[in-house]
């Protein structure tokens, strides 16, 4: 394989796409929503949400309510409660699409952009500089790129 450059990532997250279809791209910020749902009521309690008298919550904030126990108190308790996490723009064509697709437990997957596609991952090491090698056919047109995120002998550590 030839190396035909780097890949720069600062998102933690790659994408393939053919560059005719940025004109589709929608410029918008990441949106999801954690928190912890009771499996009997369906009652929620999420990051953000606004509790009277405290404002904003978050993970680690003590909840009246539940004694001071706060999510992940209350999500140890898992014949009550579950986590989850929401991802509602998960494979537009967009940043926040994107960040869906990644975030989920595959860590890649496919965005649909009208009739085609185009591919997001992980990048298996957060942000850094990849390199990106070319495979090449015997008259030398391209046949796969591969970008290395973890090298052989980082894979080795990866257990």
């Amino acid at each position: 394989m030839e190396l035909i450059g780097y890949v720069g990532v600062d998102s933690g997250q790659v994408m393939i796409v053919d560059p005719s279809y940025l004109s589709q791209w929608k410029d918008n910020e990441f949106e999801y929503r954690t928190g912890i749902r009771n499996k009997k009521t369906g009652r929620e309690i999420a990051c953000w949400d606004v509790v009277e008298g405290i404002g904003k919550i978050n993970w680690a904030t003590p909840l009246p309510e539940f004694d001071g126990k706060d999510m992940n108190a209350l999500a140890e308790d898992k014949e009550n409660w579950e986590k989850f996490d929401i991802y509602p723009d998960a494979g537009d064509f967009s940043y926040s699409g994107v960040c869906g697709v990644t975030c989920d437990d595959e860590g890649a997957g496919e965005i649909a952009i009208g009739g085609s596609s185009c591919v997001a991952s992980q990048s298996g090491r957060g942000d850094g500089s990849y390199p990106v090698y070319a495979k090449r056919t015997e008259d030398g047109r391209i046949a796969s790129l591969t970008i290395h995120f973890i090298s052989e002998e980082e894979d080795g550590d990866e257990e």
